[in-house]
């Protein structure tokens, strides 16, 4: 079994996995861009107590955009990779992962999306700066964030998302999680 963890960040996903009951020796390939993001998480994997006998962890410091193609796959994990790449890349990712995947396996993907309306994008994006304050940010943190993303993100709706799934070839998805503007989904190959 080989998993990709594609913008591992700190490897809290490929933490998560590790402590699940695995009955086949899994290979967990986490990826990202960011060296000091690599070697958080390399550090946090080294504390835990992982059976060395169940899994292979690997990590790569590398721009997605410039990996030509992965190895054969069951499983390919993006969480909230996709809101930074514009639509272009994105579907060149998409292909990579369809490609890459063994029949039958999946790509799991959590991304922030913008609202098919404009009057709920406002609603929904203010109950979340509501929640942001309800975990004790203060309005100054979620402004100085939100400014600082407001260049980098390509965020566009769930019907765009799903497009680019069936045109990669992915005919069979479903939403897990939606919560404000945040979508997760399953795609199957």
């Amino acid at each position: 079994t080989i998993i990709y963890d594609l913008a591992c960040s700190t490897g809290e996903t490929i933490k998560k996995i590790t402590e699940l009951k695995v009955t086949n020796k899994t290979k967990i390939i986490g990826i990202d861009s960011n060296k000091k993001m690599i070697d958080l998480a390399k550090i946090k994997l080294n504390r835990k107590n992982i059976d060395k006998k169940k899994f292979i962890i690997e990590f790569n410091n590398k721009d997605l955009l410039k990996i030509k193609k992965f190895k054969k796959s069951n499983l390919f994990i993006s969480i909230l990779l996709f809101p930074f790449i514009n639509l272009r890349d994105r579907k060149s990712i998409l292909n990579k992962i369809y490609n890459s995947l063994d029949s039958g396996g999946a790509f799991i993907c959590v991304e922030k999306i913008r609202s098919h309306d404009p009057i709920f994008e406002d609603i929904l994006n203010q109950m979340y700066f509501d929640y942001k304050i309800s975990k004790k940010l203060t309005e100054k943190e979620i402004l100085d964030k939100a400014r600082s993303l407001r260049s980098s993100m390509y965020l566009f709706d769930e019907n765009t998302s799903f497009k680019l799934l069936r045109e990669t070839g992915f005919n069979h998805y479903e939403t897990f999680f939606k919560c404000f503007n945040f979508l997760g989904y399953i795609a199957i190959k």
